[in-house]
């Protein structure tokens, strides 16, 4: 079966992720990791791509980067040859290593562009329960408490958080906090979208909400939880109910009814005024 086209940024940023097969470990130590980074820092700059963002988790990476279809398209399929062979070979292994294309999601407006970093750098939160103090090695958060770019772009995005102040304050803030969800709702409701693009957005709201489990993991929760966090998936997210029966892999039933009985209770979440990214004036 042919790939869908991926999704063209108006833009130019997309984060891009992507997984190991079966949830595996795409990292063993240090050593891995180092060598990941350094073909990224290569690659990208020998496509004229900018990373405006990083994280290397156990299975799984992030990345917030501008660039053009063709060039990133070129420098994730470069850089995931080349780290498969590597990793196969470093540790006996054979088969793929990742899980399929890499994933990416258009960031178009600046909100999406500041939650998406605040994203990226919390992942060691809430996947090994680190403490945002600049001490994970293997996340750009270093570079922008620092003022130290090494591997990113920075002047955008301390220009749009006021400084290393308010990109630590933006980090740490509570989910619930006025400042927060007023200035930094993570997702905005959005029209139709492919299962993958939803799926994510889905995670991103459900980790950001405290939920601490995926969409396809909803259904592990106790009911009334369950039932709090498909309705909030679907406040946020905006998915259509046959759209998020497929990525839970609950009843129908069981999503309508949940819905019913929770958006009339919920508070309604602000809608903020997204500015385009492509209407700044970028560095």
């Amino acid at each position: 079966m042919a790939s869908r086209r991926r999704q063209q940024s108006e833009s130019g940023f997309y984060h891009v992720f992507q997984r190991g097969v079966c949830h595996f470990d795409i990292f063993e130590d240090d050593q891995d990791r180092a060598f990941y980074l350094k073909r990224l820092v290569d690659y990208t700059k020998e496509l004229g791509i900018e990373v405006h963002a990083w994280c290397l988790m156990g299975n799984h990476t992030h990345l917030l980067l501008r660039a053009k279809l063709k060039a990133l398209s070129a420098a994730m399929r470069k850089l995931g040859s080349v780290y498969a062979r590597y990793f196969n070979r470093r540790h006996e292994r054979t088969g793929p290593l990742f899980e399929g294309r890499f994933g990416s999601v258009c960031v178009e407006t600046e909100d999406q562009f500041l939650s998406t970093i605040r994203y990226i750098h919390r992942n060691p939160v809430h996947h090994e329960k680190q403490t945002l103090t600049g001490n994970y090695p293997w996340s750009s958060y270093s570079e922008f408490v620092s003022c130290s770019p090494e591997i990113c772009h920075l002047d955008l995005a301390l220009s749009l958080f006021g400084g290393t102040e308010g990109f630590v304050s933006f980090h740490k803030a509570e989910r619930d906090s006025e400042q927060y969800r007023e200035r930094f709702l993570d997702i905005d409701t959005v029209g139709p979208m492919r299962d993958n693009e939803a799926r994510w957005r889905a995670d991103f709201a459900l980790a950001d909400a405290g939920f601490e489990v995926s969409i396809s993991q909803i259904g592990t929760l106790s009911h009334n939880l369950r039932d709090e966090a498909i309705a909030y998936v679907k406040q946020v997210v905006g998915c259509p109910l046959r759209q998020l029966q497929r990525l839970s892999a609950l009843a129908y039933g069981v999503i309508r009814r949940a819905i019913k009985l929770n958006l009339t209770q919920m508070e309604c979440l602000p809608t903020p005024q997204f500015k385009c990214l492509s209407t700044l004036q970028l560095q």
